[in-house]
């Protein structure tokens, strides 16, 4: 029965038909599934752009407020007259200090020339990350800027747990030793000795590390080796294994 029904089937309609009919239902499939997929992309781009929007917004609040700062430091003749507090609050969360130190080296243009070192690979702290990201990019530009034109310059970032257990991010570089009376006025505001520098990236840089109870040093300073380090107060990070 099945035989016979299958050869009245085949005769009534060819195989032109049944062709035809598989052709128009694989493309009917065809187009369901990359609309489907299409719907499914838009989506996808729309979440992306919507979180994009999120973080640049974020970052262009800080930003503006830092520029705002910068606005108001260019308008006092006295030092002493700057409005530290206009520098946002850090909004503080726990995020891998290797992140922010790996966007801040391809943000300077610096990845050929540093050594990056983080133990442990995985260490956290509690700050603001947008605003310590922009403290260790102002130091690695100044280191960059350090070692230009040294065949053997080399920039050194690392960071670790001290025994005390604040937490230590060292930027470091070869570029010879500053003279002392660079280094006593290194942090204060509109001190340079850049020709188009405006002397207020360390003391804005300090500033920032005060907001998160923390201290921005020059901690070395010869022929050989010049390091700035960002220390972080105990709760900042977590305990671990200390520097060696």
């Amino acid at each position: 029965m099945k035989k016979l029904f299958s050869v009245i089937f085949m005769n009534f309609f060819g195989f032109d038909m049944i062709i035809f009919l598989v052709a128009v239902a694989t493309a009917l499939v065809f187009y369901f599934t990359k609309k489907s997929a299409d719907v499914l992309y838009n989506k996808l781009h729309l979440n992306i752009h919507r979180g994009i929007i999120h973080i640049l917004r974020q970052t262009v609040n800080q930003r503006n407020s830092i520029i705002q700062f910068v606005f108001d430091v260019g308008c006092v003749r006295d030092f002493q007259q700057i409005n530290f507090t206009r520098i946002p609050g850090p909004q503080k969360s726990a995020f891998e200090v290797r992140g922010i130190l790996e966007r801040a080296v391809l943000l300077t243009g610096t990845s050929d020339r540093v050594r990056l070192d983080v133990e442990p690979s995985d260490l956290l702290i509690y700050a603001g990350e947008r605003l310590i990201e922009q403290v260790v990019v102002n130091l690695l530009k100044n280191a960059r800027e350090a070692v230009d034109g040294r065949s053997e310059g080399c920039v050194g970032v690392s960071a670790c747990i001290a025994s005390d257990e604040t937490v230590r991010i060292d930027v470091s570089n070869n570029g010879g030793a500053i003279p002392a009376e660079v280094s006593d006025n290194i942090f204060t505001p509109f001190f340079t000795t850049k020709p188009c520098g405006s002397g207020i990236g360390l003391s804005v840089s300090r500033r920032i590390m005060q907001l998160h109870n923390g201290s921005l040093r020059l901690t070395s300073d010869t022929d050989s080796r010049v390091t700035f380090t960002l220390l972080f107060e105990r709760e900042s990070g977590p305990s671990g294994r200390s520097c060696r």
